[in-house]
């Protein structure tokens, strides 16, 4: 089977996905600087064991609780904390509405304009050009 039309497919830098890759987390994240913005929902997964190798890692982090599916105001929030609290880098801990917030306010902490400026069909339709 050929392909007839070439794509592309754009997505997060890294996503660590599966069984025990929390484990992965303490060595993957000492490479994106010292603090995180913690992407997470609205408490139904605990986060005790991602805390803990946060802490063992030495990286101090800020908490973004995503309540309902990503919206403009919710991603500006997640964005103003990150950069009000110097926060380097993203951990999206959770389900896809937490995932796709935390991949847009990573890619918003990249890139310059708003997050008008990157939607497509509402926005101008920008691409990004550093990815997180």
């Amino acid at each position: 089977m050929t392909l007839e039309k070439a794509f592309e497919f754009v997505s997060a830098n890294r996503i660590i996905f599966g069984n025990g890759c929390i484990a992965q987390v303490k060595g993957a994240a000492q490479g994106f600087g010292r603090k995180a913005l913690l992407v997470c929902g609205s408490g139904s997964v605990p986060l005790d064991n991602l805390v803990s190798i946060l802490k063992e890692a030495d990286i101090s982090f800020e908490i973004f609780r995503v309540e309902n599916e990503p919206d403009i105001s919710g991603i500006d929030a997640g964005l103003s904390k990150a950069k009000a609290t110097g926060c380097t880098f993203v951990i999206g801990y959770g389900g896809g509405s937490v995932l796709d917030s935390a991949k847009a306010i990573s890619a918003m902490m990249t890139n310059p304009g708003d997050l008008m400026d990157y939607l497509e069909v509402i926005g101008a339709g920008r691409k990004i050009a550093n990815l997180p």
